[in-house]
Parts: structure tokens; sequence; C-alpha cells
């Protein structure tokens, strides 16, 4: 299974945008649950939103008959928790 997480910034979980929205800071919440069950997915291939995150450009030059360094079962978890960490950073800062 391939696994591509778009919109993982946090600029629409800040206290800002959320007051100029007029969404509730529950949000946050709301978010940190969906990727704790988003985290479960198991992923082979995992894919950024962006070029530069997973080390997408890096791992180009590494493809070969015999290898495909975008197959890993570790990458989506790791992508994930980084995810994780940034909103509750996010959440504490903001308490």
């Amino acid at each position: 299974m391939c696994g591509l997480h778009g919109g993982v910034g946090l600029n629409t979980l800040t206290d800002e945008f959320l007051l100029e929205m007029d969404l509730p800071v529950s949000s946050r919440d709301e978010y940190l649950s969906a990727m704790m069950r988003v985290r479960q997915i198991p992923v082979d291939i995992t894919l950024g939103s962006h070029p530069g995150q997973i080390g997408m450009i890096e791992k180009l030059d590494q493809i070969d008959d015999q290898f495909n360094p975008f197959v890993d079962r570790e990458a989506w978890g790791k992508f994930i928790d980084g995810r994780i960490a940034q909103v509750r950073k996010l959440m504490e800062e903001t308490a």
C-alpha cells in the first residue's frame, strides 16, 4: 500500500488560524486523534506531499533493478510520528 498524507502542515491549527476561520480549538484534538488512526495503517511506500519530505529527492538516485528505497515499511510510522510530535508541541505551547 502506498501512503500520502497531504496537508500535514500545522498552520491550520494555530490560534490565529482557528480564530480567523471561526473553528474550535478542539480541532487540534480531532487532528491528533485522526493522526493516531492514520498511524496504524500499514504502508509499504510513503510519499511526501512535497519533494523534500522523507528524503524523496535523495532516494531517486538509489533506485535500480534490485532496490527501490521507496519500499520502506518503517517510513510511514516515522513520518506520522513526526507530525504527531509537532501537533502535541503546538498544543503544549498554546495551552
